[in-house]
């Protein structure tokens, strides 16, 4: 588990080349102005594992 400043994280992704970041989006949604001023934005939080490495398409 993963705790972040937001009540709404909605997807993530690996990121960063050498330095290995997980990048998790999140959401507004339901949020009331004011409060949680970082939901909606993209947090970066830096990561001890990779992504799967990504292949060009050959075809």
């Amino acid at each position: 588990m993963l705790p972040l400043p937001v009540t709404n994280p909605t997807s993530c992704a690996f990121g960063g080349g050498e330095d290995p970041v997980l990048d998790v989006t999140t959401s507004r949604q339901g949020i009331a102005a004011g409060e949680e001023p970082l939901a909606g934005r993209v947090a970066a939080v830096p990561s001890s594992v990779r992504g799967a490495p990504v292949f060009a398409f050959a075809g």
